[in-house]
């Protein structure tokens, strides 16, 4: 047999499985972890005081509203899980006459 690359094969070819009783690793006082079903554990509680949520600084966008003094919502076209899709006239189009200033905006929630 001839081996140029350094990765000779056994003399028997033989499939060879590990001993099932031995630890996966060669030291076994690196195996670390613990024995006990995943199941059975339980998740930890968070104690810790949260923030309490500002409802102050929420801005509601509607039919109507003014993103970014430029985008002017005229239509809803649609509404999902993500957010809503407005049909806007993009106020910069209209400066520039373009024949279609419309766009569709998407506002996440």
């Amino acid at each position: 047999m001839d081996t140029k690359d350094n990765h000779s094969l056994p003399a028997d070819d033989t499939t060879r499985l590990a001993d099932t009783n031995s630890p996966t690793t060669a030291n076994p006082a690196e195996t670390t972890g613990s024995t006990t079903d995943p199941a059975s554990t339980t998740s930890p509680t968070y104690t810790g005081i949260t923030e309490e949520f500002n409802t102050e600084d929420i801005q509601v966008v509607q039919v109507g509203s003014v993103l970014k003094n430029r985008f002017v919502l005229e239509e809803m076209l649609g509404r999902g899980g993500m957010g809503v899709v407005y049909k806007a006239q993009d106020m910069r189009k209209v400066e520039a006459m373009d024949r279609d200033p419309y766009i569709a905006v998407n506002v996440l929630s």
